[in-house]
């Protein structure tokens, strides 16, 4: 089992919406990265983070909070957690131990910023 995500071809970023896979628009953000979890506890512990990471680019996308800040971001994901019902330590926990969850992180956080140029 591999803990690495697929670097298929991106699709340009004025195809894809919030929320879908970097790499094919069709599919979920993260659902590969949940179906490689672990059975006990990885499979639930990594839906809650990629929850989190939908709801955190949704919000970035819409500029509120922006994203291209360390602290827009630090608040979307903050928000996220509130609006998923995960506790940010526990996404934070949850983050610290999965190389796969860091990685489309900084995904969503590099897509949102790209995508909304820094507000001056």
């Amino acid at each position: 089992m591999s803990n690495h995500i697929p670097q298929s071809q991106p699709i340009p970023d004025a195809d894809r919406k919030p929320g879908r896979s970097f790499t094919d628009p069709q599919v979920p953000l993260g659902e590969d990265v949940i179906a490689r979890g672990e059975p006990v506890n990885g499979v639930a512990d990594r839906a809650r983070a990629v929850g989190v990471l939908r709801k955190a680019e949704e919000l970035m996308a819409s500029d509120n909070p922006s994203g291209c800040t360390p602290e827009g971001q630090r608040k979307a994901i903050e928000l996220a957690c509130w609006r998923a019902g995960v506790k940010v330590e526990e996404y934070r926990a949850i983050y610290d131990r999965e190389p796969e969850i860091q990685e489309l992180e900084r995904a969503v956080m590099d897509a949102a910023c790209s995508n909304h140029p820094p507000r001056v």
